[in-house]
Order: structure tokens, then C-alpha cells, then sequence
């Protein structure tokens, strides 16, 4: 095969590459209070400090930020895979998650959480 015929399917991996980089809007039927979720851990994410949260009857890994007026910036899914997707359900925050590596960095330290947890649960 040569280059030509090739170039198609080289360009549609770098196209999905990038668009799974990306993070998603997301509308949760029900967005959970940061004050009502149990907190596995925290980063510092471009001089935010956010919180990776979970609540037992909604197992999922929802990013919260702290401060004053702590809020529900959106939640994370494939952690499990090693393949996380961020799903952004504050739209005051979206600016910021898509700023230069906000969202690479999020997804970095909610996968190095996850794994620690699954560490420490299974021994």
C-alpha cells in the first residue's frame, strides 16, 4: 500500500487522537452538591484546586473545585480502561477546562487516583 492510499486512514486516526483528547458537554440529569460527595483526592490543576469525588449510589469520578463557593465542574468515565473521557457539565468552567492542558492535566490526575484507589481497595 503507499502512501497515498494510506493517508486517508492516517488522517482519521489523528482526527479521532484529537477529538478524544478533547472534553465534552455533558447534562446530567441531576448534578451532585460538592458538599454531598465523598472526596478520594485533590489536585492542583493551573492554580485551582480540585477535588476527585464520588457518591455511593452514583459511582461515577466527579471533578469539584474548592474555595468559597465549592462547585460540581463535571465528572470523568473509561478510568477503568485507562482511556478517561472528561465530561463537562459547569458552563462557567468550560473557558477554563479547554485552556492549554486544563483538560489533559484533569484526566492525568483522575486516572493516577483512580489506580491508587484500586491499589489500596483490592491490597
Amino acid at each position: 500500500m503507499t502512501a497515498v492510499r494510506s493517508a486517508p486512514e492516517e488522517i482519521r486516526r489523528s482526527y479521532h487522537r484529537a477529538l478524544a483528547a478533547l472534553p465534552l458537554r455533558a447534562t446530567p440529569p441531576e448534578v451532585p452538591d460538592p458538599a454531598a460527595l465523598t472526596v478520594l483526592g485533590g489536585a492542583v490543576i493551573d492554580g485551582w484546586t480540585v477535588a476527585f469525588a464520588t457518591r455511593a449510589s452514583r459511582p461515577r469520578l466527579w471533578v469539584c473545585t474548592g474555595g468559597e463557593a465549592p462547585r460540581t465542574i463535571g465528572y470523568l468515565t473509561g478510568l477503568v480502561l485507562g482511556e478517561p473521557d472528561l465530561w463537562v457539565c459547569d458552563t462557567d468552567a468550560w473557558a477554563w477546562v479547554n485552556e492549554g492542558e486544563v483538560s489533559a492535566q484533569l484526566k492525568a490526575a483522575a486516572t493516577r487516583l483512580w489506580h491508587d484507589c484500586e491499589r489500596t481497595c483490592d491490597g
